[in-house]
């Protein structure tokens, strides 16, 4: 690992500050202290000045059409450090379809309400669409996802085929 990651190791107690200088000058100390404190390292780590989202590659008992999400903004709002959280639009993409079929896409807010046995669970489809080839997008579709919330889109074959 490069960057901010580059020293840092596994383990409770490896990566904290020390005072190893307690006699400097307050000042100096100060001065010090805070340059060690914006060079701590966590492990494992992500790179300080990217931002990741979550690609799930597949659900537990089923779900097999991959389904991708696009949002509209690469800058999402620190809310952690009380900025507000931002509206993005939301475009969904789903592949290996075939043409002709029936399907479904559901959309699930959170960890607990998303199923993980390959099931819709308790959801209602947001919108129910005939495959014209092997990709759909929800383009025309008005989705949107907050970016201080985890979403998921998944994609079934309609009940009624």
């Amino acid at each position: 690992m490069d960057g901010n990651c580059g020293k840092a190791v596994p383990g409770f107690g490896h990566n904290e500050v020390r005072m190893l200088l307690p006699m400097l000058l307050p000042m100096l100390l100060l001065t010090l202290l805070l340059t060690v404190l914006m060079r701590l390292q966590m492990y494992p780590c992500i790179n300080d000045m990217t931002d990741y989202g979550l690609a799930i590659n597949g659900i537990k008992g089923g779900g097999k059409i991959p389904v991708l999400l696009h949002v509209d903004s690469k800058d999402e709002p620190d809310t952690r450090m009380g900025a507000k959280p931002l509206k993005m639009k939301a475009l969904v993409t789903a592949t290996e379809l075939t043409a002709g079929k029936k399907y479904e896409l559901y959309r699930y807010t959170g960890t607990a309400n998303l199923p993980t046995d390959g099931s819709t669970g308790e959801g209602a489809p947001i919108s129910t669409f005939t495959a014209k080839a092997a990709k759909w997008n929800s383009e025309g579709l008005f989705l949107e996802v907050m970016s201080n919330t985890a979403t998921y889109f998944r994609v079934f074959p309609a009940a009624k085929n």
